[in-house]
C-alpha cells in the first residue's frame, strides 16, 4: 500500500512538472489576474522553479521506490540513521545551508529602501556617544544594541548595502537553529526539524533577513530568551541559567516590543505557580538584573506611551479584525496580495489542538508537569502580544499594529504549523507536505528578489549625482514626519541622499504635509533661495506624490518655473524645473 501511494505521489509530481509550464500558466495569469497584463521576469522564474522542483521530487519518489525494492535493508538502515541524532544533525545543517543561501542571495545587490537609509543615518556618527544619546528621546523608540552591532559591521566591512544588512542576515540564519532547539525542547527532533525548515524558507523571515532593520535580531533573541527561560525552569547549570537574563536584556535593548516576550513569560509563571515555588530564587535574581539594567529603557518607554505614542514615523491607524488576518497573512506570504496562505491556517489550528493532547516531554517529566504547559507558553506567546497591541492601537496608540513589529510573534505560529504537519504526516507521506511548504514559500521568495518591489533610491540618486551641478538646489520630499517635532532639526528627512548622493548640490528637505502653518518661515527661506537659481531639482518618494507637490513647488517658486524633465523609478520620482524667460505669458 505504501509503495503504491509513493508511486502515485511520484507520478503526480511528474505531471505537475508538465503542468507548471511558464508559458501556459503565465499567459493565463496575465490575461485573467494581472492588472496590466504583464508579468515580471521574476514571476516567470518562480514558475520555472516550481516546474524543476516538481520534476526532481517526482523522479526522486520513483527512484526511492525502485531502490526500496532492490535494496530494502539499505533503505531501512538509511531511515534509522535519519531518525537518529546524527541524521537530525545533518538534516539541520542542510536546512541551515538552504536558509543561508536564500538570505545571502542578492543581499547587497538591491538598493536600500527608505527605512534602511534611516538606519544608516542613525549609525553614521563617528563616535558611539552621540549614537547612544540619540536614543534617549522618547520619540526615537529605538534601543541601541542592534545599531551598535551594525556600526561594528560598517567599521569591519566598510560602507555598503551588504555590510548594512549582514547583521540581520546572520541573525536570520541563527534563528533557524534556535527555533529547532526550542521546538526540540518542547516536543522532539522531528518536529524541531520541520519548524526549522519552515523558518528557513519562509518568505517573511527571508525578507526581514535582507533589510537593515532590527526585526530579525529581535526574533533571534526572543527565541533564545524563551529557550533559556525553559532551561532556567528545568534547573540546569548556572551558566545556562544566566543566559536567560542576558538574552532578555539584549532583546530589550534591541526593541521595546521585546517587553511583550517578557510579559508572556511572567503570565506563564502566574498560571503555573508550581514553577515559581521550585525556582523562586533564580527568578528573583534574574528579573532583578533585568529590571535594574533595563530601567532607563522602561522610563523612556513609559514617557512615550504617556505622550500617546509620539513617533517620527507615520501612524498606521486603528486596527480591526481584517488587520489581524492580514498579520497572519503577512507571516506566510509577506504580501497582502499573496494567495494560498489559507491552507496553513487549518494546519496550525490542528497543531494547536493536538499540542494539548500529546504525550509528556522531558521538561514536564523533570518537574512533574504535563507537556501541555509548554504548548500553553507557545499559545500565550502567540495570543498575548497580538491582543494587547490590538487594544493599545485601537484605543490609545496608533503606531503599534504593523507586521514587521510582530516578527517575534510569528515563531509560535510556525511551531504550531510544524505540529500540524507532523500529525498529518502520520496519515500521508511527509514528502508531500514538505514539498507544499517548500514550493509555496520559495515561490514568494523568488518574487521577493524582484528589485521592482523595492524603492530604487540608488539608481535614482546615481542619476541625480551625475546630472546635478554644484550651484543646483535639490528639493527632497522623502520622509514622513507627523508629530510636533521640529522638522528642520529632524536628522532623517533626506536619508537616501545622505547615503547615496555624491554630488555637490545643496539639498533642502520638504515635509510630506505641505500645509503645515508652523513651517511658513521655512518655506519663505526656500523661496528666497530659489529666486537666486535658474533651475532646480525635485525628488519625491512616490507614495507622497498626488500632483500636489509639483504644483506646490511651482507656487513656492513664484510661478517662474516649469517642469522640463521627469524620470521615474520604482518608488521614486525625479523632476527638473527650469526658469521661464517670460513669466508674464
Amino acid at each position: 500500500m505504501k509503495n503504491r501511494s509513493l508511486f502515485l505521489i511520484g507520478m503526480a509530481f511528474v505531471i505537475l512538472s508538465i503542468f507548471f509550464s511558464p508559458g501556459r500558466i503565465g499567459t493565463f495569469i496575465a490575461e485573467n489576474l494581472s492588472e496590466d497584463g504583464i508579468l515580471s521576469d521574476y514571476f516567470i522564474y518562480a514558475l520555472i522553479f516550481l516546474r524543476i522542483v516538481s520534476l526532481i521530487t517526482g523522479l526522486s519518489c520513483l527512484v526511492f521506490l525502485v531502490l526500496s525494492r532492490a535494496f530494502p535493508e539499505w533503505i531501512q538502515a538509511c531511515k534509522k540513521w535519519l531518525a537518529g541524532e546524527k541524521g537530525a544533525f545533518w538534516i539541520l545543517i542542510f536546512i541551515l545551508i538552504l536558509g543561508g543561501i536564500l538570505r545571502f542571495h542578492h543581499l547587497g545587490e538591491k538598493s536600500l529602501w527608505l527605512d534602511e537609509t534611516h538606519t544608516y543615518v542613525t549609525v553614521s556618527h563617528p563616535h558611539p556617544g552621540p549614537l547612544i544619546a540619540s536614543f534617549r528621546a522618547p520619540a526615537a523608540v529605538m534601543p541601541p544594541f542592534y545599531y551598535l552591532l551594525l556600526k561594528a559591521s560598517l567599521v569591519i566591512f566598510g560602507k555598503s548595502e551588504f555590510s548594512l544588512r549582514l547583521v540581520t542576515c546572520l541573525a536570520g540564519i541563527m534563528s533557524i537553529a534556535a527555533v529547532y532547539k526550542l521546538t526540540q525542547k518542547l516536543w522532539d527532533r522531528q518536529m524541531g526539524l520541520v519548524a526549522a525548515f519552515i523558518m528557513a524558507v519562509n518568505v517573511f523571515h527571508v525578507s526581514l533577513s535582507q533589510i537593515a532593520r532590527r526585526y530579525e535580531l529581535s526574533v533571534l533573541l526572543a527565541i533564545c530568551s524563551m529557550l533559556f527561560f525553559l532551561y532556567m525552569l528545568d534547573r540546569k547549570s548556572r551558566i545556562v541559567w544566566m543566559l536567560y537574563p542576558l538574552t532578555t536584556i539584549l532583546g530589550l535593548y534591541t526593541s521595546h516590543f521585546f517587553a511583550l516576550v517578557v510579559l508572556v513569560q511572567i503570565i506563564y509563571l502566574l498560571v503555573t505557580p508550581i514553577l515559581i515555588r521550585l525556582n523562586w530564587k533564580r527568578l528573583i535574581i534574574g528579573y532583578s538584573l533585568i529590571a535594574i539594567i533595563c530601567l532607563p529603557l522602561f522610563l523612556i518607554w513609559v514617557e512615550w506611551v504617556i505622550t500617546g505614542g509620539e513617533s517620527t514615523g507615520y501612524r498606521v491607524g486603528s486596527p480591526n479584525w481584517r488587520s489581524v488576518i492580514n498579520l497572519f497573512k503577512c507571516f506566510l506570504v509577506n504580501d497582502e496580495s499573496g494567495w494560498g496562505y489559507q491552507l496553513f491556517f487549518p494546519i496550525a489550528l490542528l497543531g494547536l489542538y493536538l499540542g494539548f493532547l500529546s504525550r509528556e516531554s522531558s521538561l514536564c517529566v523533570t518537574e512533574g508537569l504535563k507537556r501541555k504547559n509548554g504548548q500553553l507558553m507557545m499559545l500565550l506567546w502567540l495570543v498575548v502580544p497580538i491582543s494587547l497591541c490590538f487594544i493599545l492601537s485601537r484605543f490609545f496608540i496608533q503606531s503599534f499594529f504593523m507586521c514587521r513589529y510582530f516578527s517575534i510573534v510569528s515563531v509560535p505560529f510556525y511551531i504550531f504549523i510544524a505540529a500540524g504537519v507532523i500529525f498529518l504526516s502520520k496519515r500521508a507521506f511527509i514528502i508531500w507536505l514538505v514539498w507544499v511548504i517548500f514550493a509555496f514559500n520559495l515561490f514568494f521568495v523568488i518574487l521577493q528578489y524582484d528589485p521592482v518591489k523595492k524603492e530604487q533610491w540608488r539608481e535614482a540618486i546615481a542619476f541625480l549625482s551625475e546630472h546635478s551641478e554644484k550651484n543646483d538646489i535639490i528639493l527632497a520630499q522623502i520622509h514622513e514626519v507627523t508629530t510636533g517635532m521640529d522638522f528642520i532639526e529632524h536628522t532623517h528627512k533626506t536619508s537616501p541622499l545622505d547615503y547615496y548622493y555624491s554630488g555637490q548640490a545643496e539639498v533642502i528637505a520638504l515635509p510630506h504635509n505641505l500645509e503645515r502653518q508652523e513651517l511658513a518661515p521655512y518655506y519663505r527661506s526656500i523661496r528666497n533661495r530659489l529666486e537666486q537659481k535658474k533651475d532646480f531639482w525635485l525628488i519625491i518618494r512616490k507614495a507622497f506624490e498626488r500632483g500636489q507637490t509639483s504644483a506646490f513647488v511651482l507656487d513656492l517658486a513664484g510661478g517662474n518655473y516649469q517642469i522640463v524633465a521627469e524620470k521615474k523609478w520604482p518608488g521614486v520620482l525625479l523632476y527638473r524645473f527650469e526658469g521661464v524667460k517670460n513669466p508674464e505669458r
